[in-house]
């Protein structure tokens, strides 16, 4: 570990709505870890219970600040304004970091003074503290080629990962507010437009899985990318006309993923209108072949073929 006389500061900005069961754990994990030179600014998104009371009691060592019901990306802007350490990082209030989370990333940072930004791989659980391993996603992907594309596409940079040098927002701007899907995305391919960014491979963080999320509902998804490349078009000039095969390409997985969730439901005549669409944006998406091909089969062996896959998924 570094020596703490030379140890840069972090501030870590915990949003918070509504989150008293949770935010003990998260407050935990960071009093926890091996890299002892931060300063935790939790910032209530208007909470109606008790978290207020809970982290003022509990934790008098970390800055709370209370704001009206804004949203997540407006929290952090100002935890980011209120920060006083040279480096920012992000946690949400149900999630939690493995002991040397800060550790590892700072002296990655230590070592390469370029990186504008680090994020880490991390697991998902459940509410029974069960290891997820459903949503398991290789984020070294992200990394060849065209970083920002590949944001764009995949997206699974998860923001409690990430470490941002604080200066870095002074040129690209905060969390975009407009956006209430994908505002992480849209702040990450701003970052790494301009800045070199590393991946720590290594599972730093346990992410608490939603399943009542607003990402479950894969129309807003849609309508919320939509918006984000507008804004990263138009208004952010990240995108140009040659990344317009990207951008058909994220559609086309969108719309894959609204087929399967058709599919799922027996619903296999929606499912192949949307397998369709995937086809016709990206002709290379094999993985909707294949699910327009199964829609043709009997309900039956469907069902049939579903329980397999989840008796030899176990």
């Amino acid at each position: 570990m570094q020596d703490v006389r030379h140890q840069p500061r972090v501030s870590v900005i915990i949003p918070a709505y509504d989150s008293a069961a949770y935010i003990p754990d998260a407050i935990g994990s960071v009093l926890g870890q091996t890299y002892q030179d931060f300063e935790i600014i939790v910032v209530d998104d208007g909470s109606r219970d008790g978290t207020r009371e809970l982290v003022e009691s509990r934790y008098p060592e970390a800055q709370f600040i209370r704001i009206e019901h804004g949203g997540a990306a407006r929290a952090r802007n100002v935890g980011i304004r209120n920060a006083g350490g040279e480096f920012v990082a992000f946690l949400d209030a149900d999630d939690v970091w493995l002991p040397r989370k800060l550790e590892k990333q700072m002296t990655h940072f230590d070592r390469d003074p370029d990186v504008a930004m680090i994020f880490t791989e991390n697991n998902y659980y459940d509410d029974r503290g069960v290891i997820d391993y459903s949503h398991k996603f290789d984020k070294r992907v992200l990394m060849r080629g065209c970083v920002p594309a590949n944001i764009l596409l995949y997206s699974y940079v998860t923001t409690p990962t990430v470490i941002v040098r604080k200066k870095v927002f002074d040129d690209v701007g905060f969390f975009d507010e407009g956006l209430t899907i994908a505002e992480d995305d849209n702040l990450w391919i701003r970052i790494s437009s301009k800045y070199k960014i590393h991946l720590i491979e290594e599972i730093l963080v346990s992410v608490r899985r939603n399943h009542g999320s607003l990402t479950s509902d894969i129309v807003a998804v849609i309508r919320g990318v939509e918006k984000n490349i507008e804004l990263l078009r138009d208004k952010y000039k990240c995108f140009d006309e040659s990344m317009q095969p990207i951008i058909n390409k994220k559609y086309s997985i969108l719309h894959n993923n609204m087929g399967y969730y058709h599919f799922t439901r027996n619903d296999f005549r929606t499912a192949r209108i949307e397998y369709a669409k995937s086809i016709r944006l990206d002709p290379g998406n094999m993985n909707s072949y294949r699910y327009l091909f199964l829609s043709f089969f009997p309900t039956a062996l469907i069902d049939a073929g579903k329980r397999c896959k989840r008796k030899f998924s176990r």
